[in-house]
């Protein structure tokens, strides 16, 4: 799928919860960026990766996402959406295989049939992160770090080309971020723009190409990461205290 470029729009753009105000910006990405969120606690972070899918209320200015209005973007399967606290299990049990099929269903319908084509699919995407082994597995048997990749894998065969991502490694092990570092790689390999909330640069440092540092609500750096300054860098983690379950439905939603 061609996607738009400028992928992401933020013009003047106020955004908050009620009449408060935590986070304004003025931003353009475009397609095939890999851009990190930066700044310490309360920042604003995740209040401005919420306020460019619409989660959060809008308080002033226009969010485009590949050139529409946030609002009016009727395909919700190119635009992948990971909130930090989000668990790959619920209240029904499902396998991987089974929780990674729903992302390729919610990408063509579910009415539709699938093909040898889309089994290919998703048989790739568990693949790419490491799942093999356990794709019969009920998914609440998994470790946290491991349900993370098992919603990445989602992501894969749902074919999204956008991704805002918010701590990915939140309570993740090392060897999982590394696993989930390595499946974003194959997804940005394939063109797709990431925007991800990070905590620290990890092991998705080779892979960031441009960094967002904030705080106070505001951005003080908008550049490529190599000319970010080492201090803002390193600000320390963000607790949105809004940032619990989405009280309304984005798009995209992994899970």
């Amino acid at each position: 799928m061609h996607v738009t470029s400028p992928v992401i729009a933020v013009r003047s753009g106020q955004f908050g919860y009620g009449a408060h105000a935590a986070a304004e910006a003025n931003l353009v990405v475009e397609a095939g960026e890999v851009v990190a969120l930066l700044g310490p606690n309360g920042s604003g972070k995740t209040t401005l990766l919420k306020g460019m899918l619409g989660l959060v209320d809008r308080l002033d200015g226009v969010v485009e996402i590949l050139g529409r209005p946030v609002d009016q973007v009727r395909d919700r399967s190119v635009v992948g959406y990971l909130p930090q606290r989000q668990s790959a299990a619920g209240p029904i049990p499902v396998t991987v295989e089974e929780l990674v099929r729903s992302g390729r269903l919610r990408r063509f319908g579910l009415a539709r049939r699938l093909s040898a084509q889309d089994a290919a699919a998703i048989e790739s995407a568990i693949a790419a992160v490491g799942l093999t082994d356990l794709a019969r597995q009920p998914v609440s048997r998994l470790s946290g770090g491991q349900q993370r990749r098992a919603l990445f894998a989602r992501a894969l065969a749902g074919g999204a080309r956008l991704l805002l991502l918010d701590e990915p490694f939140a309570g993740v092990d090392q060897a999982n971020q590394h696993a989930i570092a390595d499946a974003l790689a194959i997804l940005i390999d394939d063109g797709a723009t990431v925007i991800v909330v990070l905590h620290e640069l990890g092991p998705l440092e080779p892979l960031v190409t441009r960094a967002i540092c904030m705080d106070g609500g505001r951005v003080l750096f908008d550049g490529p990461i190599v000319d970010a300054p080492p201090l803002l860098l390193h600000l320390g983690h963000d607790h949105d205290p809004h940032g619990g379950p989405d009280p309304r439905h984005g798009i995209g939603l992994i899970g």
